[in-house]
């Protein structure tokens, strides 16, 4: 059962509750009556719990795929940022041989 059929379950066992409340109460059975309509709020608080329940499930989800996507972004920022670091690296390196070598060639 999902959860929106378990909703509308209770609001369909909240309406027969009131309608078998309204029998009872015709042919003067007031307890009865009175605990069918206990019943009927019973369900429709539990329907409106379910609602609450899945607005949150809703809002969950979608907070979970907006960390999934910014974890993505993450790795990428760190992928770029290891890259610009290799190749800041390798600049340097180049900039040491190229001094090294202008350094021989003045003595030289």
């Amino acid at each position: 059962m999902t959860i929106e059929e378990a909703i509308q379950h209770c609001r369909e066992q909240a309406e027969k509750q009131r309608q078998e409340s309204v029998k009872r109460l015709q042919i003067g059975l007031m307890h009865a009556a009175n605990d069918c309509e206990e019943c009927a709020a019973e369900h429709e608080q539990l329907a409106e719990w379910l609602e609450e329940l899945q607005e949150k499930r809703s809002k969950v989800g979608g907070l979970i795929e907006r960390i999934r996507d910014l974890e993505s972004d993450v790795a990428e920022l760190q992928d770029s940022r290891q890259e610009a670091r290799e190749a800041a690296f390798a600049a340097y390196a180049r900039i040491d041989e190229l001094v090294r070598k202008a350094e021989e060639a003045k003595q030289g």
